[in-house]
């Protein structure tokens, strides 16, 4: 447990972590101390001042950032010399600051508009004739795009990419008025992080060229997710809207702060895969490629797979939620089957680099091991060999194979029926006889596994009308209904079930996750 002192706050007792800063302690109990330069996963700079208090019997102003909280302290925040402190110190960032918050991206998230609101100065004192003349729109590579007139010199981009990525392109030149931050002569930024600069910019001086302009963030609703790019499974935000007349559509992942997984940060390319969600899109059920109402395809594929009965095989995602691969088990079950986590194409040897990204690039496969699904290859070939209707639960077995072996594959599948259910179009829904459209991860709620053995929860974010339902749906309604598909019902079966999963927090689940013990399914 945390060692706590107490110290007063403009008078009043509070409780707060012995050994943290004042912004950091301050903030655990709701008292928020304006700043720039300061960055929980970066620490203290001391460039920006906009942090100073005052503190009984300390000699002048002194910066938050970089004082640590003593049992008996006395910090004055809200009594006017304080307030002037931060005030005097917000107008000599604001000097040469452009106008220009109607079109600029940052605005609705941006920390100066913040404390400008809060602090003022709402009066110019400055004749904008004498401001000093910027830059503007300046490409830093990665997708990160620089503008200068509007950078308030915190250098936190300069810190992220010495201490987080040690890649260092960026750096501070020259002085005063005519200090600016840049990159190195024809040496851009070129790193699998970079667009965490665009996160940790407190003003709009750091944007990504792939949202640049695309939203406004006050139109946009806010979920909890986990990212699908690789096992590491971390934490984000899922930022979408549904303008009028249009569907309902996501516009960008954004780190979530975890520190029991990925810190403040995520990589470029788990950011960028939210593109992902709004292409190439199943949107519609098919018999031998003729659109069918989904309702009939069910139907048929039911027929199907009760006359195969006992020669049916099931091939489930690795990249699917606890919920649902419980349910695919459930539904192999149902009609005597085998089922298989097997997969190609979900793992990059070497790709790995110690910070975030994983080489296997799989969401959930450590519940496939929890749940006793079989991964082995051998397994996989001699069920395909032997069954007579395959089922491809999110599962695209011709990822990652050679032409070879992809044809290898077509030549096993001949005179076999097979039914696909995904929520995209891949390779292997060119051979299914049957398509069945699910909702994508950012549309349905549910329960990941990382390779660290964390347990996370994913909200549900995008909802469209006549949207198609979560996989878990789909697969009660193909087993004829023979049990409750609901979320609640499934996790309550899980708990019974996997030893695992017997204390999950189902209803009140923590932001960061659980750490699950190292159990056995039961049997």
């Amino acid at each position: 447990m945390a060692n706590l002192v107490k110290i007063k706050v403009d008078g009043q007792t509070v409780e707060v972590e012995k050994g943290k800063n004042l912004i950091d302690a301050l903030a655990t109990v709701g008292i928020y101390i304006p700043h720039f330069c300061y960055h929980p996963a970066l620490g203290f700079d001391g460039n920006c001042r906009l942090c100073l208090v005052e503190i009984e019997g300390a000699r002048g102003p002194q910066i938050a950032c970089n004082t640590v909280v003593q049992e008996d302290m006395e910090v004055y925040l809200e009594r006017e010399s304080s307030k002037n402190l931060r005030r005097r110190t917000l107008e000599f960032t604001l000097i040469n600051h452009p106008l220009d918050c109607p079109i600029c991206d940052q605005a609705g998230e941006c920390k100066l508009q913040d404390y400008y609101m809060e602090l003022g100065p709402y009066e110019s004192r400055m004749d904008y004739d004498k401001k000093v003349p910027k830059g503007k729109k300046f490409d830093f590579g990665c997708n990160v795009v620089h503008d200068q007139e509007r950078c308030v010199l915190c250098a936190r981009c300069v810190r992220f990419l010495r201490q987080y990525t040690k890649t260092a392109e960026l750096g501070i030149t020259n002085r005063g008025e005519l200090a600016r931050v840049t990159t190195f002569p024809d040496k851009p930024i070129n790193n699998r992080y970079a667009m965490n600069i665009v996160d940790i910019c407190p003003v709009g001086a750091m944007t990504s060229s792939d949202f640049r302009f695309r939203q406004r963030v006050w139109f946009m609703q806010t979920a909890n997710s986990v990212c699908h790019g690789c096992s590491k499974g971390c934490s984000i935000f899922v930022d979408h809207n549904q303008e009028k007349y249009k569907e309902d559509k996501v516009y960008r992942f954004r780190p979530r702060p975890n520190d029991k997984i990925n810190g403040h940060f995520m990589c470029d390319a788990g950011r960028l895969s939210y593109q992902r969600e709004n292409e190439n899109r199943l949107k519609s059920a098919k018999i031998a490629g003729s659109p069918e109402s989904t309702a009939s395809v069910v139907a048929a594929a039911a027929r199907i797979l009760a006359a195969a009965d006992g020669s049916v095989f099931f091939v489930v995602s690795p990249s699917w939620t606890t919920e649902q691969m419980y349910s695919a088990k459930k539904l192999a079950a149902h009609y005597h089957g085998k089922i298989s986590g097997y997969s190609t194409g979900t793992a990059v040897e070497g790709d790995a680099d110690g910070i975030l990204i994983q080489d296997d690039k799989a969401a959930n496969r450590a519940s496939l091991e929890l749940l006793g699904i079989s991964q082995d290859k051998a397994h996989f070939t001699r069920y395909l060999r032997e069954s007579e209707v395959i089922v491809l639960l999110g599962s695209d077995i011709l990822a990652g194979r050679s032409d070879e072996q992809v044809q290898e594959l077509r030549q096993e599948l001949e005179g076999k029926k097979v039914l696909l259910v995904d929520s995209h179009l891949t390779e292997s829904s060119r051979i299914a006889d049957m398509l069945l459209p699910c909702a994508s991860f950012t549309e349905y709620a549910g329960t990941l596994i990382n390779c660290d053995g964390i347990l996370q929860q994913i909200d549900a974010a995008v909802c469209n009308e006549n949207g198609p339902v979560a996989a878990e749906v789909l697969m009660g309604e193909l087993s004829g209904n023979a049990w409750n598909s609901d979320l609640a019902a499934i996790r309550e079966e899980l708990s019974g079930k996997v030893a695992a999963l017997a204390d999950a927090p189902w209803s009140s689940f923590p932001a960061s996750g659980v750490a699950l013990d190292k159990k056995e399914a039961h049997a």
